[in-house]
């Protein structure tokens, strides 16, 4: 048989225009019975929220526009992204990256250490990096936002919701959802980045956390 959970998962992801009763009416057409409040239950826990069709919309307990959401939990979202930056070496170019987190509220940065292999280890190290950063600074973080970039893992949202932060997912096929990151690493590469040629991790280190 088929497996519930990672097809709730894929239906909500690859098709963001459905909402919580179109999930379940796409379910019973692969025979399988699954009520309203399952589907929800499961796609929170994954920090999902699809767009609500209009019989979803009764419930308002579903349905949150992402600017509402952004209002309500402004002083405590964090939103994180990654960028990249080309690197000039004696083997040629190559391109290293760098993981961003700000808090919305305050518009506080932190940036990571450039790598060229940001692979789980050195993904889940930034974690914990700026969970540190978040205490020192004394910031209360509820929710953490990212897009769907597989670089996030899971073992990555769990060390994020150890310290009791909700992660929230941008929906797919939705390019402004993480604006503030987006806009912050737009302003860095267009005053900043752009205008310098990087020849080592060190060198773009310097740069960014100039």
């Amino acid at each position: 048989g088929i497996d519930v959970r990672q097809a709730i998962i894929r239906m909500a992801t690859e098709n963001p225009g459905r909402g919580y009763l179109r999930i379940v009416g796409e379910l019973l057409k692969l025979r399988c019975r699954v009520g309203k409040t399952s589907v929800r239950s499961i796609l929170r826990e994954e920090g999902i929220y699809p767009k609500p069709t209009r019989s979803d919309r009764t419930d308002r307990a579903d349905y949150q526009p992402w600017d509402q959401f952004i209002k309500l939990h402004v002083n405590t979202l964090v939103a994180c992204e990654f960028f990249s930056k080309a690197i000039w070496t004696p083997f040629g170019k190559r391109h290293a990256y760098a993981l961003m987190f700000i808090h919305v509220g305050r518009r506080k940065v932190w940036v990571s250490p450039m790598t060229y292999h940001p692979d789980t280890a050195w993904v889940q190290q930034q974690g914990r990096n700026v969970l540190m950063w978040l205490e020192d600074q004394g910031i209360q973080a509820i929710h953490l936002f990212h897009d769907l970039d597989t670089k996030f893992t899971k073992a990555f949202d769990q060390l994020i919701r150890t310290a009791e932060i909700k992660i929230d997912k941008s929906p797919v096929k939705a390019p402004n959802a993480n604006a503030f990151a987006e806009l912050w690493i737009a302003t860095l590469k267009r005053e900043c980045l752009d205008h310098f040629v990087c020849f080592s991790l060190r060198h773009a280190d310097h740069i960014v956390q100039t």
